[in-house]
């Protein structure tokens, strides 16, 4: 009972820090790493994320590929949030992954969305839009929880693993009623399932894409260089740059 309710009172401790950690980022409009607990059940761990605060009421969710760093190599997603900050004044979220893939997707995207929607509060935003972004296997279960969180309005999906119960994946990328891209490479494992994704999903605000010559890992020579590219292209069609805005 009493090491019970220590570890209550250091939860509440560690979470009001985090609060206070949360407001300090959005203050000196920096980008800091910072953390939430992930719950699976009997088990808890912390997660580290990435948070970009911009000044704009848009927050985007980024997971990144299994064993993914919230930096990525060489740095990739430091460099495709600051530009998205820079560019849109978004939010940017990037939330690592290291658990095995056999770890609940469900409980991990849920947790995910509850920290950018209580950072975009801590924010003082009443009202935003969210976009997500993920890849490879994690990609596909972001696109399996699409139902739980209608608020997501475009997505964008970079060579997500749908070959696993394929049909199931098909129903939930065809309820998603907001903007979808899907990208796989040519030379990824699951670039053969292109042709069937363009038939069964490509109508109004659902797009299917093959980048040619590209691998599931981006490290053709000009892979690296593509992928900093496709948040931008794809997730961000038609938004205004704050810099033509000018």
């Amino acid at each position: 009972m009493v090491r019970k309710f220590w570890l209550e009172w250091l939860r509440i401790g560690i979470r009001n820090t985090h609060l206070f950690s949360l407001l300090t980022i959005k203050k000196r409009m920096e980008a800091e790493k910072t953390f939430f607990f992930l719950n699976q059940g009997f088990t808890e761990q912390m997660v580290e994320v990435a948070v970009y605060p911009g000044k704009n009421p848009l927050a985007v969710l980024i997971i990144v590929g299994q064993g993914g760093s919230v930096d990525g190599y060489k740095n990739k997603y430091q460099i495709i949030a600051s530009k998205l900050v820079e560019h849109y004044g978004a939010n940017i979220f990037v939330v690592e992954n290291q658990l095995p893939l056999e770890a609940k997707a469900h409980p991990f995207i849920q947790n995910a969305m509850e920290f950018v929607e209580e950072t975009m509060s801590c924010f003082w935003f009443e009202k935003w839009e969210s976009f997500a972004m993920g890849s490879s296997a994690w990609g596909l279960f972001l696109a399996n929880c699409l139902d739980a969180y209608p608020q997501i309005s475009r997505l964008l999906l970079v060579n997500p693993v749908l070959s696993i119960d394929f049909e199931q994946n098909i129903k939930n990328l065809t309820d998603f009623q907001g903007q979808l891209t899907i990208i796989h490479g040519s030379e990824d494992g699951e670039a053969d399932l292109h042709e069937v994704l363009k038939e069964k999903l490509v109508w109004n605000k659902k797009n299917i894409l093959l980048l040619e010559g590209v691998d599931h890992l981006f490290s053709n020579p000009w892979g690296f260089e593509s992928y900093l590219e496709l948040p931008e292209k794809y997730l961000f069609s038609g938004k205004i740059s704050l810099n033509k805005q000018k």
